[in-house]
This record gives structure tokens, C-alpha cells and sequence, in this order.
């Protein structure tokens, strides 16, 4: 009876390796040596038995070292038709015991085709289910990492039987239609959080608490958890800058443009925030210009340096201060400013 596999864990008992020994008894005649000894030639008799038991013993035990034989170790590597059953099924427990799926695909395709009346038919079809789960086992592990194809790939390299097939089937079906609502999901978040409709994103969430795979239950829910999280916050720091900005001052300006620097780059409030920015820096821009055709360089100089980095300006905003700094002198003697830099500090 060959010991059925825990699938989880994976439990192999090596059969020993037999020996074939061939023993060896006392040959006749050597049991009992009876040496007849008498006064004068005893002892040279003695001898002469002496010596031939030790030679017939000792040619006896060289002759049975010759005799034990071992039989090689069971090996898996080269399985021919004369292969026994019971050890295909011990070479297919090898394999599933190593993570070899090669081989254990390899032991499912010939041993599944043994008929009902074959004496481990039962036997070969307990370990057969055992296996299929432990490759569905390992296949499902992908599915928790987000590999949906790299799990498939690896269940559908099982054969293609009946005893396989009713494992397999629903299980392949169930997984590639939850994918399938996951990605459906995803979808209305990122519809969701793109138009700031927050209860539906908070909704999408909730649904993906209830989905049967732990790759779209956990990881994609918390995900889309921080990024609505992140959406949240940029709006109110969005609405906060334009509430400064409409304040018109050069502080309430440099205040908006600090906190809409705040918002989290990867969402897309980022970028109606990041348009705004913009509006506000040419702002600065075209004040600094109003300030060179009125002489005030430090002035201009001051305005131009508010604007960050992170704006769409910036590389512009830079072009107008290194020409406004090369001309400084020139500048602060009442010199006629250049049509050049007033086009670099052009903020309309």
C-alpha cells in the first residue's frame, strides 16, 4: 500500500535499500574435526587438519563476500517499461517532495492510463489529487502576487485527464472570472477618483473587501486605499492654494504655490494643481518685468526666485534671472533694458 501525500505537506519515507545475501553455512565434515592422535605422528596430524580447516574457512567466507549483493539505489532519472508501478509512484512522490512539476507532471500522464482493475489503481488515483492540488497549491501563490498568467501557465501544464480535469477546471473558470472582477473594479476606482467622486471610490473599496482572491482583497484594496487617501488631500490642498491666491498678494501667491508643491506627484489632482502653479509663477514673472522697466532689479530679482522648481515656469523663470543678473549693472545705471530679457521675463 503506497502512503498517500499530504499536498501541503509533503511527507516521503525513502524505501531502504534491499540486499540480496546469500548466506553461507559450514560445509559437512567441518562441524566436528576428530583428530586421532597417537604417541609418535599425533601431532604432526594435528597440524596438518589444522591448516586445512583454516584454508576451507577462510576460502568459504571470501566465496560468500562475493555472494552478497546489492541491489542498486532506485533512481528516477531513467524510468524504463520494465520500471515497477510501485516505484513510479515513489519516483512521482520524489518529485512532488522537490517542487519538480516536470516530474510529477511526467508520473500523473503514465500512471493515470492504469486501468481500474490494476492493483494500485486506488492507490495511484489518491496521489494523483494529492499532486493536482499541490501544483493548484503552488499555482495560487502566483495568483497571490499578482501573476494571473504565470498561474495558468503552470495549471495547465497538468494533463489533460479526467481524474485531473474535475480538479482543475472549475478552479482555472473561478480564477480567471474573479480576475476578471478585480480588473472591473480597478476601473470604476480610477473613474472614481479621476471625477473626485470620493463615495463611489470609498464604495469600489468596500467591494474589493469582500473579493475571494488575497491578491485583489489586500494588496489592490490597500493600494487604492492610499491613493484615494492621497486624492483627498491634494483637492483640499488644491482648494486651499486657490482660496490664498485669490488673495492677489505676492505672499498669499508664494503661499499657494508652496502647498500645491505638497500634493503627492502620482495623483491626478497633481496635474490640475500643477496647471495652476504655473498660472501663479507667470504671475511673478510678469511682475518682474514691470519691475525692470521700472528700474527696481532687486525688486524683479526677488520676484523671479519665488518661483520652484517643480514649476512648468521654473526653466524659463531661470533664463530671466541669469539675463537680468548678467545686465545688473547696467541695469541699476539707468540702462535700456534689452528686447530679449523683456521677453524672457514675459509672463503672459
Amino acid at each position: 500500500m503506497v502512503k498517500r501525500l499530504d499536498y501541503k505537506t509533503a511527507i516521503l519515507t525513502k524505501p531502504p535499500r534491499d540486499r540480496q545475501i546469500i548466506r553461507l553455512t559450514t560445509p559437512p565434515g567441518f562441524c566436528e574435526a576428530k583428530v586421532s592422535v597417537n604417541r609418535q605422528g599425533g601431532w604432526r596430524l594435528g597440524v596438518f587438519w589444522l591448516i586445512m580447516a583454516v584454508t576451507l574457512l577462510g576460502g568459504a567466507g571470501i566465496s560468500g563476500l562475493w555472494l552478497v549483493q546489492l541491489v542498486p539505489e532506485r533512481t528516477c532519472d531513467a524510468l524504463t517499461p520494465m520500471t515497477p508501478a510501485s516505484e513510479r509512484l515513489w519516483c512521482g512522490q520524489v518529485a512532488a517532495q522537490t517542487g519538480d512539476f516536470q516530474g510529477v507532471f511526467q508520473a500523473i500522464a503514465e500512471i493515470d492510463q492504469w486501468s481500474e482493475d490494476h492493483p494500485l489503481y486506488k492507490d495511484a488515483q489518491e496521489l494523483i489529487e494529492d499532486w493536482t492540488r499541490l501544483v493548484l497549491a503552488t499555482a495560487a501563490q502566483h495568483l497571490d502576487q499578482g501573476d494571473l498568467g504565470g498561474a495558468l501557465e503552470l495549471a495547465r501544464q497538468l494533463p489533460n485527464s479526467e481524474s485531473v480535469a474535475r480538479l482543475t477546471q472549475t478552479t482555472l473558470t473561478d480564477w480567471e472570472t474573479q480576475w476578471q472582477e478585480g480588473e472591473e473594479l480597478a476601473e470604476q476606482f480610477e473613474t472614481a477618483i479621476q471625477q473626485q467622486a470620493w463615495s463611489e471610490a470609498e464604495q469600489v473599496n468596500l467591494s474589493l473587501g469582500q473579493h475571494p482572491l488575497d491578491y485583489w482583497r489586500v494588496e489592490r484594496r490597500g493600494e487604492f486605499q492610499t491613493r484615494l487617501q492621497q486624492e483627498q488631500r491634494g483637492a483640499q490642498l488644491l482648494a486651499q492654494a486657490q482660496q490664498l491666491a485669490g488673495e492677489g498678494t505676492v505672499q498669499s501667491l508664494d503661499q499657494a504655490i508652496q502647498l500645491v508643491n505638497q500634493i503627492e506627484g502620482s495623483t491626478y489632482i497633481k496635474g490640475q494643481a500643477q496647471v495652476q502653479q504655473s498660472f501663479w509663477s507667470r504671475w511673478f514673472l510678469e511682475q518682474a518685468r514691470l519691475y525692470l522697466q521700472q528700474g527696481g532689479v532687486a525688486e524683479a530679482i526677488a520676484l523671479v526666485e519665488r518661483i520652484p522648481p517643480q514649476s512648468l515656469v521654473y526653466p524659463q523663470a531661470q533664463d530671466c534671472l541669469n539675463g537680468i543678473r548678467a545686465l545688473q549693472n547696467n541695469l541699476g545705471r539707468g540702462g535700456s533694458l534689452p528686447p530679449t530679457l523683456l521677453q524672457l521675463c514675459q509672463g503672459q
